[in-house]
């Protein structure tokens, strides 16, 4: 309820619940469709995709951004970018909804599907 309040996304389960409960509390038909809930489902979170080499003389990393609906589907995502990489093997792929700052720029965490059709880079 918190984050619905605050216009962040919820689980459209969530919100399903919050509206049918409300709708029992007020004693009025309501649904999702007439009341304004962000869900997840109608939205991009970013992933961090970092691929690294671990041997023993030399560590290296190296990062990519994008937004993605979940993990499969950033990993399809980078799967270009990763091709380049061979010398890198390992990767991991970590979900920030919550976003980060970059000295003075924040990334945010997530965005409507709408607004980015292209991995960031």
């Amino acid at each position: 309820m918190y984050h619905a309040l605050l216009r962040q996304p919820i689980y459209r389960s969530e919100a399903v619940t919050i509206v049918a409960t409300l709708a029992q509390y007020i004693g009025l038909e309501l649904s999702l469709e007439y009341i304004d809930i962000v869900v997840w489902e109608e939205y991009l979170i970013l992933w961090i995709i970092r691929a690294s080499s671990n041997t023993h003389e030399h560590i290296s990393d190296s990062y990519h951004f994008v937004y993605a609906r979940n993990q499969q589907h950033a990993r399809d995502l980078s799967r270009k970018w990763l091709e380049h990489l061979p010398h890198l093997p390992h990767h991991s792929y970590t979900a920030c909804p919550d976003g980060f700052m970059i000295g003075n720029i924040f990334i945010p965490g997530y965005i409507q599907k709408e607004e980015c059709q292209v991995p960031l880079e």
